[in-house]
């Protein structure tokens, strides 16, 4: 299918054509859909507004609605702002099919109750203390229906206190406790639902009338593709092609004539095959005199193959050589990771089989995590291991504290150290400044060596964290010193000076088993232009002294 050229030729262009239409009606309807909801959620500000000045409105003029007009007296005539807005809602939704709420997270009236969409707008209105979230719009799918949903917030103003707020629990005129709110603090929401199905249905339209023509202009693109291709390049090549068999089928002499009408392509394409025949023709009377150089070459040739094949040899012994070094690693990897993903698997099957005991579970789902986060840990350092070898690990600079790392750390690792029984000391001298330097290489290096000290510290032990400023250099840099230390298994003397080598094992710790951990420590704080160093004892613990750069060298 598809073998003339002609065919496979407007095959590839139309391809091509389809990918960009399709790409285009997909950016254009996507540009629809966003300008259309970018006009709703306009349309429901402007609604909103309009509500909230009623609401406005009617809360200023409470005493003159209240003032009886013949005696003066006060009389309370239920047209309070929450009232008014839930009447104008009923009235609304009839006129223009939106439906029009004044809600809040704890309701005076039952109809007033806010549904899971509002209770997420006014947890999140009512944490910003700033008041930066000045409304929240979204679509929304309910039982099958597409619809545009807006919240806005409300907060308490003079006029609403007379009824909100102070003193809390005190009867106000409507009959309801007031809440003790205070001017300017968060009271509420206006909620507005309208549907999404003219807006869809005005995308789908949209969409049909530009694919309609796109069909169109594919068509019309086809048809003169296909004319103007016969014409331009397979006609001239039928001519090409009688000539090429005339010339095989009768002597060397024989030249190609241009076809009348041929395009400079065609012309050259012609004037190349007599070339080629007159050069074949000195080639054959020549052959006899070329074969004696051509034995020559040949002799040479297999001199050549002859050092080249010693050469091989050499290079596959390497090549089995390092075929091995792989194979080493793999297990080293496999080893590795196995431990984990046994724990994982044993404390899974834990809590399958226990699954009455909620205090087990939590302790084996604790178990499981800490297992997971540790084979993560060791395919990131495979990973980046990869990458430094390949020469793709560069830094990212950015300005951060160290503890911000050792919050997240902290955060992550407590659990297993509450279930050893450790003490985790972080002490940061609070002269220590931030850094300029990459946040993501530098919690890397935090995670990798309290993993290790998480690991080797037996239940009941300690792991302490200092950090605190060195003092300026004679070259004028500012470092900081990191130390971190543990009353853990401690490395053995003559194991020290291998610990930060890729994939050396160490017999030193309970399981025997090395890694790339403190090797990517090394290469990351060397990359920052930092150093490190370790000071152990075996069975009393470790010391790790990390000296970083404050900031990049210029």
């Amino acid at each position: 299918m598809f073998k003339g050229i002609r065919l496979r030729l407007l095959v590839n262009i139309v391809i091509i054509i389809v990918a960009m239409a399709i790409l285009n009606l997909v950016i254009n309807v996507y540009q629809y859909r966003e300008q259309a909801d970018k006009q709703m959620e306009e349309k429901a500000a402007v609604v909103a507004q309009q509500l909230i000045a009623m609401r406005k409105f009617i809360s200023m003029e409470q005493d003159t609605i209240n003032t009886d007009t013949q005696t003066g007296n006060f009389e309370f005539k239920h047209l309070n702002p929450a009232t008014v807005g839930r009447q104008v809602g009923y009235i609304f939704e009839d006129l223009s099919g939106y439906t029009y709420k004044q809600t809040r997270l704890r309701p005076r009236v039952t109809e007033n109750s806010p549904d899971q969409y509002e209770i997420k707008a006014m947890l999140l209105m009512d944490t910003e203390e700033d008041k930066r979230i000045t409304d929240y719009f979204s679509r929304e799918i309910v039982e099958g229906e597409a619809l545009y949903r807006y919240v806005v917030p409300l907060y308490f103003e003079e006029s609403c206190l007379k009824c909100h707020g102070m003193p809390q629990g005190e009867t106000d005129v409507s009959g309801y406790p007031k809440e003790g709110g205070k001017l300017g603090e968060f009271a509420g929401a206006i909620s507005i639902t309208f549907p999404a199905k003219a807006i869809d249905r005005d995308v789908l339209t949209n969409t049909v009338i530009q694919g309609a023509f796109l069909l169109l202009i594919l068509l019309v693109t086809f048809l003169v593709l296909y004319l103007s291709l016969g014409r331009i390049v397979v006609k001239p090549l039928r001519e090409l092609t009688t000539h090429v068999d005339r010339l095989g089928s009768t002597s060397w002499e024989d030249n190609l004539t241009t076809p009348q009408g041929s395009f400079d392509e065609m012309k050259h394409l012609s004037q190349a095959f007599n070339s080629m025949s007159e050069r074949l023709q000195g080639s054959y009377s020549n052959l006899e005199d070329r074969v004696e150089e051509r034995t020559v070459m040949l002799r040479e040739a297999n001199e050549e193959l002859r050092v080249k094949g010693e050469e091989m040899q050499r290079i596959n012994s390497l090549l089995s050589d390092s075929d091995r070094m792989k194979s080493e690693l793999m297990a080293k990897i496999s080893s590795g990771l196995r431990q984990p993903l046994t724990s994982i698997i044993a404390f899974s099957q834990m809590v399958l089989a226990n699954p009455s005991s909620q205090q087990d579970q939590s302790q084996y789902l604790m178990d499981i995590l800490w297992n997971a986060q540790n084979l993560d840990a060791q395919i990131n350092d495979l990973m980046t291991m990869s990458k430094i070898e390949a020469g793709l690990m560069g830094l990212e600079y950015m300005e951060f504290r160290f503890e911000d790392i050792l919050k997240e750390l902290r955060a992550t690792m407590n659990p297993i150290f509450s279930r050893k029984n450790l003490r985790f000391n972080v002490d940061i001298a609070t002269t220590t400044p931030s850094v300029v330097a990459d946040f993501e290489k530098m919690r890397h290096v935090f995670r990798n060596l309290l993993a290790n000290a998480l690991k080797y510290t037996p239940e009941g032990g300690w792991v302490r964290v200092r950090i605190e400023p060195m003092p300026v250099g004679v070259d004028g840099r500012e470092f900081i010193l990191i130390q971190i230390s543990d009353s853990g298994l401690g490395i053995k003397s003559e194991d020290l000076p291998n610990i930060f080598s890729s994939m050396w094992q160490s017999k030193s710790g309970q399981d025997g088993k090395g890694g790339m951990g403190l090797a990517i420590v090394k290469i990351f704080v060397e990359l920052h232009g930092g150093t490190v160093d370790v000071k152990s004892i075996w069975q009393k613990g470790s010391l790790f002294t990390l000296k970083i750069p404050r900031s990049p060298e210029d």
